[in-house]
């Protein structure tokens, strides 16, 4: 099983998918420095060492707007390697958000 997390910040969902067993995670953030945490969180709750852990810069609006991200950008050609994404983890990822998505 194939786990993807966006905007994974210091990688609580991440590690616990780790810990329940899953075989493959890509975890995903913006931020540098909080890159470099996540690897060392994500590093120190491994399953086990045939458990693949990949870690990722991602930048959603880039990705967006760029048509070829598909094809070039690290992130998807690594989940294109793993057959995809079995399982979306998303946790506190709209904080940033300005404007209300729910109209009353």
């Amino acid at each position: 099983m194939t786990a993807l997390e966006l905007g994974a910040g210091l990688g609580m969902c991440s590690a616990v998918a780790a810990k329940h067993g899953i075989n493959n995670l890509v975890s995903t953030d913006n931020d540098l420095y909080v890159i470099q945490l996540l690897k060392e969180n994500l590093e120190r709750n491994k399953h086990s060492e045939k458990q693949q852990i990949h870690i990722h810069s991602l930048d959603w609006m880039a990705a967006a707007s760029d048509f070829n991200a598909e094809k070039t950008h690290p992130v998807f050609l690594e989940l294109e390697s793993l057959g995809g994404a079995d399982l979306i983890l998303l946790s506190d990822v709209i904080y940033g958000a300005t404007e209300s998505v729910v109209s009353k």
